[in-house]
């Protein structure tokens, strides 16, 4: 599984990452994006959901997670 941690990104919006990870997956391939942030995780998932895409929400302490198995 690919693991995209954006807890650190100040150059680049959290949810650009998330998107170009999971767009340059191959189909299949398993990636976690990991958040701080929790409006962008939220962002996300409203993005995932309105496109019918199935996702894993995953909370520990002051992070989230969002796993996702890249479609066709």
């Amino acid at each position: 599984m690919k693991i995209v941690d954006t807890r650190k990104e100040e150059l680049i919006h959290p949810i650009i990452i998330a998107l170009e990870a999971y767009f340059k997956a191959s189909e299949g391939e398993k990636i976690e994006i990991v958040f701080e942030s929790n409006m962008d995780f939220n962002y996300l998932k409203d993005y995932l959901s309105e496109r019918g895409i199935g996702f894993r929400e995953i909370y520990t302490g002051t992070e989230m997670r969002i796993q996702i198995q890249k479609q066709e």
